[in-house]
């Protein structure tokens, strides 16, 4: 049984969640370049959660998909749709009660564009809130998140989709995008200039060592604070078609320890606030050798989840699996998640 909803490169649901797979499904879904699914484990009733269901996703990520489609021939896009978009986002975030970023999404290769985009601002606008943001700044924020990849429609495809290292000419080129991407925004006068920033800004670091301008902490808006860290966090754990996407766990402590250097250390705590290493649903390794499930995200305490013990090291021992609250037994914790 299909856990999660699995969404094509336009937005639309390929297959619904809770529907019975099939071999023809299966089958179709890898010429689709779709590497995996969730599936409900026998017996389980739990349903991996969502931030932001699965519909409202697609419908974001279609609205992304028709503006750049629209900019890529020279004609205008519906601001307004987007700003629509946003909200809905914000007010599905805004309902959830433990905003917790958890199970990464599976997605065709083809899609990653427009997803991105999606992930970005939902990433963006969980960080947004947590740093305290008031509701016109998250819509300002979620806008420049949404769009801040625009200006990659007047980059070639084959750039684009390069699996090797690019050229030094093929690097200038994809650099414009931040440029070209704030040139769009800016024409639109319904639309913030500080959105705008976010398309040119959100490739700057702390050290200077971004582009295009190079410009320093003082000179990179907050917004483009936040974009740059969710757009590295998401870019990274995403799987892309010259490597695997990476651990949350370790992403996180990447940026952790680029945090004052490259990204601006308040995102990054924040970002730690609303990653869960270990979300709902994960199989992880205990220290004892034991492995287990995880049932319950401790929101005080991400890397301490309650967990459902499977098996140990003396399968013999165990009768019936049995459940355990990390952020009580210190004895045991969480070495590494299992990835079959």
């Amino acid at each position: 049984m299909l856990a999660r909803s699995i969404v094509g490169e336009d937005g639309r649901i390929l297959l619904k969640g809770g529907i019975r797979l099939r071999c023809s499904y299966i089958e179709r879904l890898r010429r689709l370049d779709i590497p995996a699914v969730y599936i409900l484990d026998p017996g389980e009733k739990y349903v991996p959660s969502e931030i932001v269901p699965e519909r409202v996703r697609a419908h974001a990520v279609q609205q992304v998909k028709e503006a750049f489609e629209a900019v890529a021939i020279g004609r205008p896009f519906c601001v307004h749709a987007i700003e629509e978009t946003v909200d809905r986002l914000l007010d599905e975030i805004l309902a959830t009660r433990s905003p917790i970023l958890g199970l990464e999404e599976i997605r065709a290769q083809d899609a990653y564009t427009y997803r991105h985009s999606v992930n970005v601002c939902v990433i963006s606008l969980l960080l947004g809130i947590t740093l305290g943001l008031s509701m016109g700044q998250l819509r300002e924020l979620g806008v420049g998140a949404l769009l801040h990849d625009i200006g990659k429609v007047h980059v070639p495809p084959e750039i684009l989709r390069k699996t090797g290292p690019l050229s030094q000419e093929e690097t200038d080129l994809m650099r414009r995008h931040t440029k070209w991407g704030y040139d769009h925004l800016r024409a639109y006068p319904d639309l913030s200039i500080l959105s705008a920033r976010v398309a040119w800004q959100h490739h700057e670091r702390l050290d200077g060592s971004g582009y295009p301008l190079g410009v320093r902490a003082d000179r990179i808006h907050l917004y483009s604070r936040l974009v740059m860290v969710a757009d590295v966090y998401d870019a990274m754990t995403s799987e892309r078609p010259y490597r695997a996407g990476l651990d949350p766990l370790d992403v996180l402590r990447h940026l952790q320890r680029l945090s004052g250097q490259l990204f601006a250390s308040d995102v990054v705590d924040a970002l730690a606030q609303v990653v869960s290493p270990y979300p709902r649903g994960a199989r992880v390794l205990l220290n004892t050798g034991e492995v287990a499930k995880v049932i319950e995200v401790n929101p005080a305490l991400l890397e301490r989840p309650r967990v459902r013990i499977l098996e140990t090291s003396r399968p013999d021992r165990l009768s019936v699996p049995f459940e355990i609250d990390l952020q009580r037994d210190i004895s045991r914790s969480i070495c590494k998640v299992i990835r079959e």
